[in-house]
């Protein structure tokens, strides 16, 4: 069966090859326009891809309105699993279980007599009344501040500093009024540190 695509191809040769090369293009030879036929008949029979209806549908589970992606329910229309930012197919977060850990009256009686019992607080024990509450056990005393005592003065050291000059430098105006061995190291001091010369007034005083 010929195509319109075909009988096109055909027009176009009669029209625009020269007429001496015609025959040679119309025989089922394997030329290149018998290729050209084959492929338009190849082509035209393909079937035809599935086109979408274009009517809009609304997700009854997200609200999305399109008119691809959608899958019919009982109840209307829904996003299709590959439309994966529907809230419908988004996988369930992991929930984490706690173990519950069975607790006696006497471990109960017990952390309640330290930290209160908060259900008593709330209104909500079951408890028996009079059970043991941190209003029970009395506060820890805490003892005053005591300020301690001042200590003694030390005794005080009497000084080696008269009030004579017991000797003078003759360099300078330099004069001291100590004596005995902090006198000796005071004179030694100044001579060795300005090339001074210390005069002892009374030489008792350095003994």
């Amino acid at each position: 069966m010929t195509t319109t695509a075909e009988k096109a191809f055909d027009d176009f040769i009669r029209r625009w090859v020269a007429p001496a090369m015609q025959p040679h293009l119309f025989d089922t030879d394997d030329n290149a326009a018998e290729k050209v036929r084959r492929l338009i008949r190849e082509l035209a029979a393909r079937p035809e891809p599935r086109r979408q209806d274009g009517t809009e549908h609304t997700c009854e589970i997200c609200g999305r309105v399109g008119t691809r992606r959608y899958v019919k329910t009982d109840t209307g229309w829904r996003c299709s699993p590959t439309a994966t930012a529907c809230v419908g197919n988004q996988p369930e977060p992991v929930r984490k279980v706690g173990l519950t850990v069975p607790v006696s009256d006497e471990d109960f009686d017990r952390a309640a007599a330290r930290w209160g019992c908060l259900d008593c607080a709330e209104g909500t024990c079951t408890r028996p009344a009079g059970h043991a509450s941190a209003s029970d056990i009395p506060a820890k005393q805490i003892p005053a501040k005591v300020t301690p005592a001042p200590e003694p003065p030390a005794p005080r050291i009497p000084h080696s500093k008269s009030t004579d000059v017991t000797a003078r430098c003759q360099d300078c105006t330099r004069a001291f009024t100590l004596t005995g061995r902090v006198l000796r190291q005071a004179i030694d001091m100044h001579e060795l540190k300005h090339g001074h010369i210390v005069t002892v007034l009374d030489r008792e005083v350095t003994c």
